[in-house]
C-alpha cells in the first residue's frame, strides 16, 4: 500500500538507485537530472517551462475540485463552474505562450519532444478529455498530441484493465456540477 511506502502517502513515489523522491516536481526534476533534455535547452524557455509546470503543482485548484482525473468517463458539458473556466483560461494562456517560445516547432508545448512541462500537464489533458470544456483549435491539437504519445496510450490502457474493485465510487458517479 502506498500509504506505507511514500513519505508523505502520497502518489508519486519513485524509488531509483537509491533515492526516494515524491512530489511530482520533485520527481520531474529527478529524472531531468538524468535526462537533461526534459527541460527546454533555451534559457528563456527553460524558465518558461519551470514556472508553467510549478504553477501546475500548486494551482488550479477550481480545476482539481470540479473536472478530477478520470481516464474512463465521459462528464461532457459538466464542472464548468467560473472559477473553473478561469483555470482553463490559464491554462490555455500559459499553453499558448510555450507555443509561441518554441515557435511551435512540434506538437508539445517546446517543440518536438516532451519536456517537464508536458508531463506535469498531462493530468490536465486527461481532464480536458473527460470534461470536453470548451477550448481553441491549438489546444485541441496539444491534446491530441498529447493523448496520441505511446505513455499516454499506455496509462489509458492500464486504466482501462483496472479491476473494478480499484474504483472510487466518488470519482465514477456522474457529478451534480
Amino acid at each position: 500500500m502506498i500509504a506505507n511506502t511514500s513519505p508523505n502517502g502520497l502518489v508519486p513515489y519513485l524509488e531509483h538507485r537509491g533515492a526516494s523522491v515524491w512530489e511530482s516536481l520533485a520527481v520531474c526534476e529527478y529524472c531531468a537530472e538524468i535526462e537533461p533534455s526534459l527541460w527546454p535547452a533555451d534559457r528563456v524557455a527553460r524558465a518558461y517551462a519551470r514556472s508553467i509546470a510549478a504553477e501546475m503543482h500548486s494551482g488550479f485548484r477550481a480545476l482539481r475540485q470540479n473536472m478530477w482525473m478520470n481516464l474512463g468517463r465521459d462528464y461532457s458539458g459538466l464542472g464548468r463552474t467560473s472559477d473553473t473556466l478561469a483555470d482553463i483560461a490559464r491554462i490555455e494562456a500559459a499553453w499558448a505562450g510555450a507555443r509561441q517560445l518554441s515557435a511551435a516547432a512540434g506538437p508539445y508545448l517546446f517543440g518536438a519532444a516532451i519536456t517537464v512541462a508536458d508531463i506535469m500537464y498531462a493530468p490536465v489533458v486527461t481532464r480536458f478529455l473527460t470534461w470536453r470544456p470548451a477550448i481553441s483549435t491549438a489546444t485541441q491539437a496539444y491534446i491530441d498530441a498529447i493523448r496520441a504519445h505511446p505513455l499516454i496510450a499506455e496509462w489509458y490502457d492500464g486504466a482501462a484493465q483496472e479491476p473494478s474493485d480499484w474504483l472510487v465510487e466518488d470519482y465514477e458517479k456522474t457529478p451534480n456540477l
